[in-house]
């Protein structure tokens, strides 16, 4: 699985923030992602985000995230499934 983008929706440290993954000219969501910023920033929110949702805890903090799996997109998020 490769995550193409993640919508954080009035997140209380991230605010609305957009992350987008996927390479411009391909079109293809890159296979390694690193975070880099001063301590503080939101790195380790966004990865304890991602480690909820991924382990089925919360939704919450996401307007969606979208994602690559088995050679099908898919959009995820509150109220929210699209293929």
């Amino acid at each position: 699985m490769k995550i193409r983008k993640i919508k954080y929706n009035n997140h209380r440290v991230l605010g609305n923030l957009e992350l987008d993954f996927v390479n411009p000219v391909t079109g293809l969501a890159f296979d390694t992602i690193v975070l880099i910023g001063e301590n503080g920033t939101g790195k380790t929110t966004i990865l304890t985000s991602l480690s909820d949702y991924f382990n089925c805890i919360t939704l919450q903090p996401f307007e969606y995230i979208e994602y690559d799996a088995d050679g099908d997109q898919y959009r995820i998020g509150p109220g929210l499934f699209s293929q």
